[in-house]
């Protein structure tokens, strides 16, 4: 499996984490943990709000799989996580890189940014400010294909 075709799978629904309540589909900590666990090879994180994955990182199993980044590069596969400031419920937001990029420029696969439903979304306005970095994998993952 690819992160492409993980993405492509579940494009254009609400994803939701086996066993999470409905009112949390299409939230973006459930494709984040959804990756992270079919993809990465993680359990599953069950974060409350995405700014977990950010804050929880050092008191979890988090940092025995990815590596904290903060130096403004963004690599396919990372989990680019904003900070309480991106809006107005503090929750933070997380999605996953589709391809190499920078904080100020990359493409991401998003729940909860335009829509509820996973899509394909460039990131390269004001909002990159909040970015606070990015979990990246420690283990040897292939980058995908560059999404069309």
């Amino acid at each position: 499996m690819t992160l492409l075709s993980l993405f492509n799978q579940l494009k254009g629904t609400e994803v939701l984490v086996p066993g999470q309540a409905q009112e949390y589909a299409g939230q973006c900590f459930q494709w984040v943990d959804i990756y992270s666990h079919d993809f990465v090879g993680t359990p599953y994180f069950y974060a409350p709000i995405a700014l977990d994955f950010w804050t929880e990182y050092g008191s979890s199993f988090l940092n025995q799989w990815y590596d904290q980044i903060t130096d403004g590069s963004i690599k396919a596969g990372d989990i680019v996580v904003y900070g309480a400031g991106i809006n107005t419920a503090g929750a933070g937001h997380a999605d996953v890189a589709a391809q190499d990029g920078t904080t100020s420029d990359y493409v991401g696969y998003d729940s909860n940014w335009n829509t509820l439903d996973l899509e394909q979304v460039t990131h390269n306005g004001h909002d990159n400010s909040f970015i606070l970095g990015s979990l990246r994998p420690k283990t040897d993952v292939t980058p995908p294909p560059t999404p069309p």
